[in-house]
Parts: structure tokens; C-alpha cells; sequence
């Protein structure tokens, strides 16, 4: 009999639990289930950017979320999720791998690429997780997801639409790209980074952005850069705590003119507020590294806990 209550107990911690529901039979799935369906819907995605007062409400609960997880203050919760229902979005409570979630997703039945947003409740690092091109830059969506658990992050952003598919013009790498999170300003994913902004302290958290680039006649490896034209601040301090082979990191404005993310929405929005950001691009090859060997995920998950400064003892967090 203590077997079975063991084996029970090994299996809702395994799929996941509800915050504050305990004892039902009703399995549910884990976080990684709920992202994949997020990303990866059986209905059809039909794109559509959200209207003026959607983005202005979608900006002003994550506000009021962020402002609340320390404390993981469900009532708060209850209540965003109210505003967030009327622009098809919800918050939903998740229990899994010993922490508590609050996922902002779509509602079924809307899916219209608006992006998931995971937020880490009671204590956390300072970091936030965004891959704005996890479909296109193949690998960014799962190095983001690790990096989130393994860096115990407070934030983890993903968009749920192809940065082209609602495109006019998907092979025009200059034209405009209306789902292109990073380069478009009206979408929930920069809705959701200004109400972070607005949530604390601008330079109290670090925004880390993960980006993929074709090599093929470039120099291989990554490109960090802090967004800004001329400042390399934190791309430095992430290279020096980046336990990697310096010859395949290069600094944006100090080694190379390329990937400097100067046109990416998120980093002019956080840099116009004196905030930090970097900006991680890198080759197949590098992706593919981070992605198979969880020894240099977490170089990269401590580097980064480390650079943003951070009190929070670095510690692998379970699998979720």
C-alpha cells in the first residue's frame, strides 16, 4: 500500500498539479506540455496583431502580475485573468517541478499567434527569456526553456507564430514582417516586455534575447551585443562569465558590424528606459551544442545568472 501512495505521489509531480488543487484524478498536463500546445495548436493559427486598447490592457497585467509574483498572490492573478479573458487571453496557476507558474496563454478557442508568457513565482533570478523567432531560428524555443529552468528565471517569452507566414513578402528579409515579434512594436510580445518595464526597477532585471544565424559565409559561433550602437556593457561581462572558448563569441561594435539588434523593438524600448539587454546570436553549430549537452547549457545558464547580477544561488531545478 505505501508503494502505491509513493508511486501516486511520483506521478503528480510528474505531470504537474494545479496550484492549490490537490487529491483530484483528473491528470494535467506539465509545463512543457502546455508550452508545446501553445506553440504547436491542432486548430489552425490564423494571425491577428492585437488592437490598440488589447495591447494597452494585455501591458497593464503583466504589470500587475509581475508586480504580484513575489508573493505568488493568487487574488491578483484572479483578477488579471478576468481583464485578460476579454482579449482572448488567460493567466492559468500551474504547480510543477516544485515551483508554482502563472501562464499567460490564448483561451480556447483563439489562437492567433499572441505568444506564451511564463512567469516564476515567490523567488527568482533577475533574468527574462525571450526567443521572439523559436520556430525560425531552429532550437532558440528549447535553449529559452532550459535556460528559464536551468537559470531559474522570472520570465520566460515565446512567440506561437513563424516570424513569416504573415508576410506579403516571407522571402524579403527587408521588408516588414507583421508577426516578427522582435521587429514589430504593436504585438503582445513587446506589450508584455513594456509591462515588465513598468512592473520594477529597469535596471533591476536582464533581458536576454536568444537569436539563430545562417553561417554559412560567416564566421561561426555568437554574437552577443546589448542592442545599442556603441555600449557593449553586458555582452562583455557575459563573454568573461561564459566558461566557452573566447575565439567563438564575438562582441557586437567591438569584433564584428554584425547582428547588433539596433532595429530589434525590444531592445529600444528596454535601452530608452536605462534598462539592460542582450541580445545572443548564434550559429547552428552553437545551437546545436546548447541543445544536446546539458553541461553547456548550464555554463551558459550560470554565465548568465552571474552577469545579471543576481544573489540567487545558482542550482540545477528538476525537469519539468
Amino acid at each position: 500500500m505505501v508503494g502505491f501512495l509513493v508511486l501516486l505521489f511520483s506521478i503528480g509531480l510528474t505531470i504537474g498539479i494545479p496550484a492549490g488543487k490537490t487529491g483530484s484524478s483528473k491528470q494535467t498536463p506539465t509545463l512543457s506540455q502546455t508550452i508545446r500546445t501553445a506553440r504547436h495548436p491542432k486548430q489552425k493559427v490564423r494571425f491577428h496583431p492585437p488592437s490598440r486598447l488589447h495591447f494597452s490592457i494585455f501591458q497593464k497585467e503583466i504589470a500587475a502580475l509581475a508586480k504580484a509574483a513575489p508573493t505568488c498572490n493568487d487574488h491578483q492573478r484572479s483578477i488579471s485573468n478576468q481583464m485578460l479573458n476579454t482579449i482572448g487571453m488567460e493567466a492559468v496557476s500551474m504547480r510543477t517541478g516544485g515551483s508554482i507558474f502563472w501562464v499567460v496563454r490564448e483561451k480556447y478557442p483563439v489562437f492567433r499567434g499572441s505568444g506564451i508568457y511564463i512567469c516564476r513565482c515567490h523567488q527568482a533570478s533577475r533574468l527574462i527569456i525571450q526567443a521572439p523567432h523559436s520556430y525560425h531560428d531552429i532550437h532558440t524555443g528549447r535553449i529559452a526553456r532550459v535556460l528559464f529552468r536551468e537559470a531559474k528565471a522570472r520570465w520566460l517569452f515565446l512567440n506561437t507564430f513563424q516570424r513569416y507566414r504573415a508576410s506579403a513578402h516571407p522571402e524579403d528579409p527587408n521588408a516588414f514582417h507583421p508577426a516578427d515579434c522582435a521587429h514589430n512594436p504593436h504585438l503582445f510580445f513587446q506589450a508584455a516586455t513594456l509591462g515588465l518595464m513598468q512592473s520594477s526597477d529597469a535596471n533591476d532585471v536582464l533581458f536576454v534575447q536568444i537569436h539563430g544565424f545562417d553561417a554559412s559565409e560567416r564566421t561561426p559561433g555568437a554574437v552577443l551585443t546589448d542592442g545599442h550602437s556603441r555600449s557593449s556593457k553586458w555582452s562583455s561581462l557575459l563573454k568573461s562569465a561564459w566558461k566557452i572558448h573566447s575565439s567563438k563569441i564575438r562582441i557586437y561594435s567591438k569584433d564584428t558590424r554584425e547582428f547588433g539588434g539596433t532595429s530589434n523593438v525590444q531592445a529600444v524600448a528596454v535601452n530608452n528606459r536605462s534598462g539592460r539587454f542582450i541580445q545572443i546570436e548564434m550559429d547552428l553549430d552553437m545551437r546545436k551544442l546548447l541543445r544536446n549537452h546539458a553541461q553547456s547549457i548550464r555554463k551558459l545558464a550560470k554565465a548568465l545568472v552571474k552577469t545579471s547580477g543576481s544573489k540567487t544561488r545558482y542550482r540545477n531545478i528538476k525537469k519539468d
